[in-house]
């Protein structure tokens, strides 16, 4: 049994596909997808999804927030029932741009991973924090980064996966830092005094995919906590508190349920998606109409 409310909701996206056309019967590349804890597909969320290409996303006190992570056009936007408005920064911003993953932090301040300015030069990706003063929101650079994905803040630090680098960045609220060797992590989700990170392993082809956990109360290495089958590539990660749920892309994506409560780490599948319908970020969401 699942220990989320009723009326929660997966929100999913997909990369973008070349033919963006070929809309499939269970999800829509070009929206925010919408279904429920069994797996049944509800529908795109935005109407007016035309507008925006790929997003990254958010769930923060009842809002959802995301990131139009195209590269010429990126901007932070905001769903409001059906509606998506561009919000607090427009296309060019200096500071967002390629986005890739979006956390909050207990102040509500809202921090971006950029993946990079330019993929041939190293280093260009960065980290950014969005501050709302006023209804006004004010962006900053907190540092530069090769790559940067998933990112979470918990027990007061914010762990980062920079997926060239193949490490796990973990950051004090004044910059400094260490990090701990996950081969090319990609997902990062806090829960409870735990943070698990999706790791795609070794980049060459039929090695196997793995999550890992870390501890954020002991310096630990990082635990092996699911070993996933050859070729799993691992994308975003939600959880209700005691299931861990984890997009997978590839040949058969799909969406996998693993209890935490268990120690049979085999996992049920939720969803399985159009092989052309690659999955990318999922938020579980208490009430998918946004008011």
């Amino acid at each position: 049994g699942m220990s989320v409310g009723r009326d929660a909701h997966f929100l999913i996206t997909f990369h973008t596909l070349d033919n963006p056309t070929q809309r499939k019967i269970n999800g829509d590349p070009l929206n925010i997808n919408s279904y429920d804890v069994h797996g049944n597909y509800i529908g795109g969320l935005i109407s007016n999804s035309e507008a925006i290409k790929l997003r990254e996303l958010l769930w923060m006190e009842g809002s959802l927030f995301f990131s139009n992570a195209y590269k010429k056009d990126s901007f932070i936007g905001q769903a409001k029932g059906s509606i998506a408005s561009r919000w607090a920064i427009a296309r060019d911003h200096p500071v967002i741009h390629h986005s890739y993953g979006l956390c909050s932090d207990l102040k509500g301040n809202i921090w971006i991973s950029n993946q990079n300015f330019d993929k041939k030069v190293p280093g260009t990706g960065s980290i950014a924090k969005i501050e709302i003063k006023n209804g006004d929101p004010q962006v900053s650079e907190f540092t530069k980064l090769d790559q940067p994905r998933g990112l979470q803040w918990a027990n007061g630090r914010l762990y980062v996966g920079s997926s060239t680098e193949d490490k796990v960045y973990i950051y004090n609220p004044d910059g400094t830092h260490k990090d701990v060797s996950i081969k090319h992590p990609i997902g990062v989700l806090a829960i409870g005094d735990y943070v698990y990170i999706g790791s795609v392993g070794s980049k060459k082809k039929q090695k196997h995919g793995h999550i890992y956990r870390i501890d954020t109360r002991s310096d630990a290495s990082p635990e092996n906590y699911i070993k996933l089958d050859k070729g799993a590539h691992p994308a975003g990660m939600a959880t209700d508190g005691t299931h861990l749920f984890v997009l997978f892309q590839g040949d058969a994506p799909c969406l996998m349920s693993f209890d935490l409560t268990v120690d049979d780490k085999s996992g049920k599948k939720v969803i399985e998606f159009d092989p052309l319908l690659q999955p990318e970020l999922i938020v579980l969401a208490s009430n998918p109409t946004l008011g």
